[in-house]
């Protein structure tokens, strides 16, 4: 029931906030919205590196409070890779919708206009940034599910063959033995 919540939370929170950024954009600013976009997308590829990383490498299944749910997840993956593929959009995303929920809700509060209502370079690229940074983590696990499943939906085969998302081959080599390498989603 919490997953539900975590991610209809995020479903509004996330179009709120989307909305505000869309308040701000100018013809004159759409660069940095791009700029945004793609830093965001890196970004977010490299904290689901460090994250695989480092509860796959550190702690064990005792560590308190991360290693009974967190550490054990990502590591039975690796003897059950497909579970995932199993879980609804619920359950799948759940988790990270809810890590984005107060970076959400600092989004929908934040103005990039100045005094005279001229938007700032700036701050507007925070904005941007955070809200596209929300978007991919709450989505990388579903990106994660993709790469494991046999028949993905259309639009992930052609996000994977773009390069865009994970895909089989790629992560194919994370669940080799020693599982040492390829983290990021």
């Amino acid at each position: 029931a919490m997953d539900v919540f975590d991610t209809c939370a995020f479903g509004v929170l996330f179009v709120i906030a989307l909305f505000n950024l869309c308040m701000h954009v100018r013809t004159s600013n759409l660069w940095i919205s791009a700029i945004a976009f793609v830093l965001s997308m890196l970004f977010s590829d490299f904290c689901s590196g460090l994250l695989h990383w480092g509860a796959d490498t550190w702690g064990t299944f005792d560590t308190p409070f991360v290693g009974p749910t967190f550490i054990r997840s990502f590591r039975e993956h690796h003897v059950t890779p497909t579970a995932m593929c199993k879980h609804d959009i619920f359950e799948t995303n759940g988790d990270n919708c809810l890590a984005t929920l107060p970076v959400l809700v600092w989004m929908i509060l934040k103005d990039a206009k100045d005094v005279d209502g001229s938007i700032l370079a700036w701050p507007f690229f925070v904005l941007n940034f955070w809200v596209w940074t929300c978007l991919w983590i709450a989505l990388t696990n579903q990106f994660h599910s993709w790469s494991h499943m046999s028949n993905p939906p259309l639009i992930a085969v052609a996000m994977q063959k773009a390069g865009l998302i994970l895909s089989p081959s790629v992560h194919r080599v994370h669940h080799q033995m020693p599982f040492d390498r390829n983290y990021c989603i």
